[in-house]
């Protein structure tokens, strides 16, 4: 397990995906790098080494549309088929799920965004069981280097 900080409501600790979404949150939030965990290719994993902590916790999931994806369907490899019918948007000519991000992105279809960060925070949530630990999922475009969207 990583270091974390405390910041009067419980300790906070970051998990991401990718340099980008490591770097993106940091910027945004500002918290110091040993509070960073990196969950690259392991992110329940990572998550998962948390589950059993009796202190409160913050745990902020920063990570790209497809590693969001693949932790609510809870699988390494999220398919088109699998995308489209969990967001159950139109998405017609879509051909990748990156393009379905995209399009979403580029429709300004933030609440969709956002939905899906809901439901992994609720999904991660309920596979901790740990009434200790708050969940805060941060979506990251990294070809914008922004958080596009979040749970909160």
């Amino acid at each position: 397990m990583g270091n974390s900080c405390n910041i009067g409501i419980g300790r906070v600790i970051v998990i991401y995906d990718s340099y980008i979404s490591k770097k993106t949150h940091n910027e945004l939030f500002g918290y110091a790098d040993d509070v960073y965990v990196n969950g690259e290719n392991r992110l329940m994993q990572a998550i998962l080494e948390y589950k059993h902590l009796a202190e409160p916790l913050i745990l902020h999931i920063s990570a790209q549309w497809e590693s969001m994806l693949a932790l609510y369907l809870q699988t390494k490899r999220v398919t088109l088929h699998d995308t489209i019918a969990f967001l159950n948007v139109p998405c017609d000519g879509i051909n990748s799920i990156e393009a379905v991000f995209w399009d979403i992105y580029y429709r300004k279809n933030f609440e969709v965004l956002k939905m899906v960060c809901r439901k992994v925070s609720d999904r991660v949530s309920g596979v901790l069981n740990n009434d200790a630990i708050k969940i805060q999922c941060h979506m990251v475009a990294a070809t914008v280097k922004r958080i596009v969207a979040s749970n909160l």
